[in-house]
């Protein structure tokens, strides 16, 4: 999982860069606006019936065929929904293009509505090689698609097409890869519909967050100020959330194979969370310190508007990515309610400070709200999660104070190379923004470690990747 999220990320990364020379501000904004309605149509009916069927014990036939069916249905529904709000969202963007832009991606929805449910056995039986081939091949023929119709065309057009071209591909490869072919049946509807009500809830609150400071920012600033919230959001949570993902992806058949041993549970959860804080928060500060020169090397000039807007999302990302670990065990202890919980509370106070900063502040205002809410999220969902394992009080506190302190540490160091040895290197030079990376790194690295060993070397996070590391260089065990 975590191979297939670098070689996504590295896709999409490279896909961005060089989109962003090809097209321009206006084209990413006009994209973004209509991919913010489709994200919310098809996450609000994305009821997560791959979920029930890992967490259904010995899940049957039916099971599977009453998940396909009923993400057929849901395929053709969010399809219909998309091309009944085409005209209504391009009048409320001012947009006439924007008709045909959603009428296309809402003909991804539908061809993505027919792939296999049996891939979900690929997560079940924790076959995570076939589950990476799987999504990896989807990811890399939309980025070809979409790569060579922007060279040819320099439009939009491209970023659509491509994204058709890889829910095609999707749909293909899920019955080449799986031998299960599914029937139509509903004979299993209630019971994954009943499972998955509280799933459907929180994909539907999930998309109210990745997508409402879109509509704020393109409503209030236009499709410019939006396509650079979109990149700066692509980047800014590029180091974070994109660590965490594979993580949880793995953690919750994980967890749900150790419901009924709560200690290791327990043990694990904490393992988990460690890791993530551990990779998460010094990825997410140190985005943040070298915001100006990533952009400047990475996109060019006429990005430089976004950097403080990746700062402060590359901040949020720490949180949120620190964050779903707890929410990840609530939904594989069959307890999904209380994730839904956490995500409505971030939601509500995202939504607040939108109203309240984007008029004042702008794009930096959607930006800060974002990061907010995600602090206020993260500490609701310890509380949770401290209840639902039954953990002391204190286990934050464990898992974070030697991460916390290196992370801090990092930034100091950065800080003061910026200010006294760095400042005469030009803003745009690959060779400063290397060094500042190196320096971070190694920064951080040094101070863990030392972190550690002050504490007596208890088994923890740096533990595990030690010994991990000594394996994989052939090393004795000391």
């Amino acid at each position: 999982m975590f191979l297939y999220r670098a070689a996504d990320r590295a896709v999409g990364v490279v896909s961005t860069l060089l989109l962003a020379r090809l097209l321009s501000p206006a084209d990413f904004g006009l994209v973004a606006m209509a991919t913010a309605v489709i994200a919310v149509v098809e996450l609000a009916t994305a009821f997560g019936f791959d979920v029930a069927l890992i967490q259904t014990r010995d899940p049957s036939t039916a099971h599977y065929d009453t998940a396909w069916t009923l993400n057929i249905l849901l395929g053709v529904g969010g399809c219909a929904l998309v091309a009944a709000l085409s005209w209504p969202i391009a009048t409320f963007f001012s947009e006439p293009r924007l008709v045909a832009v959603m009428l296309l991606l809402g003909l991804a929805l539908f061809i993505q509505g027919f792939e296999n449910s049996g891939i979900v056995d690929f997560r079940r039986s924790m076959n995570f090689e076939k589950e990476f081939l799987f999504l990896a091949a989807k990811r890399l023929a939309g980025f070809v698609v979409t790569l060579v119709i922007a060279l040819i065309l320099k439009s939009y057009i491209a970023l659509l097409i491509g994204t058709v071209a890889a829910r095609a591909v999707g749909l293909g490869l899920s019955y080449a890869m799986q031998p299960r072919r599914p029937r139509f049946s509903l004979s299993r509807a209630h019971e994954l519909i009943h499972f998955s009500k509280w799933t459907l809830i929180g994909n539907a609150i999930i998309a109210g967050l990745q997508r409402a400071p879109h509509f704020f920012v393109g409503r209030m600033l236009g499709g410019y100020s939006l396509g650079l919230y979109v990149v700066a959001a692509d980047i800014g949570g590029l180091p974070t959330t994109e660590l965490a993902a594979p993580i949880n992806r793995a953690a919750i058949p994980g967890y749900a194979s150790l419901i009924h041993d709560r200690h290791e549970l327990r043990r694990t959860f904490a393992d988990i969370s460690g890791v993530v804080a551990l990779l998460a928060l010094p990825a997410g500060v140190g985005l943040a310190c070298v915001a100006a020169s990533a952009v400047a090397v990475l996109l060019g000039e006429k990005w430089v508007g976004a950097v403080p807007a990746v700062q402060l999302l590359a901040l949020s990302g720490a949180f949120v990515a620190t964050a779903s670990n707890n929410g990840a065990v609530c939904v594989a202890t069959g307890k999904p309610r209380l994730n839904t919980l956490m995500l409505a509370v971030r939601l509500v106070v995202l939504g607040l400070l939108l109203f309240v900063l984007v008029p004042r502040f702008g794009m930096q205002g959607a930006a800060l709200a974002e990061l907010i809410g995600a602090a206020a999220s993260f500490m609701l969902s310890w509380t949770i999660a401290i209840r639902v394992l039954d953990m002391p009080g204190i286990t934050p506190l464990r898992i974070y104070w030697r991460p916390g302190i290196a992370t801090l540490g990092m930034w100091g160091v950065l800080h003061a190379c910026d200010a006294y040895w760095m400042s005469g290197l030009p803003g745009d030079s690959i060779l400063a923004l290397l060094l500042r990376v190196l320096l971070g790194c190694a920064a951080f690295g040094v101070a863990i470690i030392l972190l550690w060993i002050v504490a007596g070397r208890p088994e923890g996070p740096e533990s595990q990747l030690l010994r991990r590391a000594r394996r994989a260089l052939g090393m004795q065990e000391s």
